[in-house]
């Protein structure tokens, strides 16, 4: 044989228990995508990507949009550690806050400023690092504006990572943020 075909040949039994170990979940070490069945969801507890809601805004202005809430469904603290923009259009982030507890902002010019405003505004923290412990609730509070004027703007919700005591996780909410192409919300298909 020559070094070449030896070589080969020595190379194929590890290349094949790579394979076997990559299919048994060995090289899974916190690599890769999260975990999507951690213990914070976003509404019932239950994450359902056909039920969704569209937020519509008219356009002209940058918005409030802090309709959605998580809950910490698990028996551990979850610290947050970053979110997403589910594929954004035409849409920049002003800013991302983490509100405590199960009352919502709501959909109001950015940023929020109103009578009622939940008492948990004051307590706002932001994304990354906040702690939410089991039981509870927060609501998820974003300023977004149009990039272009007179263009929709529009992201299909929003993706937090986090992580407990046994591991890394992802939760999406389903609420699509838009913001419509003129001043009103007729705009906004």
């Amino acid at each position: 044989m020559s070094a070449r075909t030896v070589r080969d040949v020595l190379l194929l039994p590890a290349a094949i228990m790579a394979v076997v170990v990559a299919a048994l979940g060995g090289c899974g070490g916190g690599h890769g995508s999260p975990a999507t069945d951690g213990p914070l969801s976003s509404g019932n507890g239950i994450h359902d990507p056909a039920n969704h809601v569209e937020i519509c805004a008219p356009g002209g202005h940058s918005w409030t949009f802090g309709l959605d809430d998580f809950t910490n469904y698990g028996h551990s603290m979850v610290i947050l550690d970053r979110f997403v923009l589910i594929h954004p259009r035409n849409q920049r982030l002003l800013g991302a806050y983490a509100v405590p507890g199960q009352r919502v902002v709501g959909n109001v010019y950015w940023p929020p400023r109103y009578a009622g405003l939940p008492p948990g505004w004051k307590d706002r923290q932001a994304v990354r690092g906040f702690r939410l412990a089991p039981g509870k609730s927060f609501n998820l509070v974003l300023g977004l504006a149009a990039i272009a004027a007179g263009r929709r703007a529009i992201s299909d919700g929003e993706r937090v990572y986090y992580h407990d005591s046994s591991g890394s996780y992802a939760a999406s909410s389903n609420s699509v943020n838009i913001i419509a192409a003129g001043p009103s919300t007729k705009n906004c298909t």
